[in-house]
């Protein structure tokens, strides 16, 4: 069996998760794409994304948000209902003059985590 699958979604416009769009605020542009390969046992995949939004409305007319993330990953099928699973995942998240850390205004601190 021999099978490829690529998607790709997009998110734009006046969108804010879980809060109000500050006024003013830029619209969110949020692209993410992906691939899956199967081959026999194996499953292989990868995605991307690119997420640029407002960010803190404490920084509207300021600054913005920008996002970055890759992960991949690989199943591996020992038996009906047992595999093995491999993954990584990177993020990176930047705005000018936000800390990530405590989640406060007046400096820049990048937020960057991996997972395996």
């Amino acid at each position: 069996m021999l099978n490829t699958t690529f998607a790709f979604t997009y998110l734009g416009g006046r969108d804010s998760q879980l809060s109000l769009t500050p006024a003013g605020g830029t619209p969110m542009n949020a692209g993410v794409g992906g691939i899956t390969h199967a081959n026999g046992r194996w499953t292989l995949g990868a995605v991307a994304e690119v997420v640029n939004s407002q960010g803190d409305a404490r920084l509207v007319g300021l600054t913005q948000r920008h996002e970055l993330g890759a992960a991949f990953d690989g199943n591996y099928r020992l038996a009906p209902g047992l595999q093995l699973v491999a993954e990584y995942q990177y993020l990176q998240r930047h705005q000018g003059g936000y800390n990530f850390t405590p989640g406060t205004v007046g400096s820049t601190v990048d937020a960057r985590r991996q997972v395996s």
